[in-house]
């Protein structure tokens, strides 16, 4: 006895249409996991985010290291800005520059130099900038207070400091 359900021949042998009644389903395939199967993906993603996070912890201590950096350069900004107004205000200069060496490296080494050999140090921190020449030897000048007389010679300092500023690098 056939199934009402199923297909049925008609008089003429041709299949009959299927009712909507014997229509089934189709299952569904299994829901494919977005967690990986394998240990070493895990693995590889503990090493990933590890080497994320120690970038950023070393980012961070960078930053806290240059910060002086960047509060000299402003400093040295104001410096520019009021020499519009007043020229003693370069008399500034080299007790920036001073403060930003004591920053940088141990205060042993620092603290007692002037003079050709303060001047040496910095030409030595940053290789064939200048300090030894014309641009730098107003610096034991300025820090004795005399005001600037020539004010091509101080745009070549303030240029001079703001490169040295930017281009010593603190061991981090």
């Amino acid at each position: 006895m056939a199934d009402s359900n199923l297909i049925s021949a008609t008089a003429t042998g041709e299949p009959a249409a299927p009712t909507l009644d014997a229509l089934k389903e189709l299952p569904l395939p299994p829901v494919v996991p977005y967690t990986p199967h394998t240990i070493g993906w895990a693995i590889l993603a503990g090493i990933l985010v590890l080497l994320i996070l120690w970038s950023l912890w070393r980012r961070h201590k960078r930053r806290l290291a240059n910060r002086y950096r960047v509060e000299a350069l402003a400093e040295l900004d104001q410096i520019e800005q009021a020499l519009g107004t007043e020229p003693i205000a370069a008399t500034r200069l080299p007790v920036l520059i001073k403060r930003v060496a004591l920053t940088c490296a141990p205060r042993a080494d620092i603290a007692s130099l002037s003079g050709d050999a303060w001047l040496q140090w910095l030409e030595a921190s940053l290789p064939q900038a200048g300090f030894l020449d014309a641009p730098g030897k107003l610096i034991p000048a300025l820090a004795y207070g005399s005001p600037p007389t020539n004010t091509q010679e101080l745009s070549a300092l303030l240029t001079l400091t703001r490169r040295w500023i930017k281009e010593h690098h603190v061991r981090v």
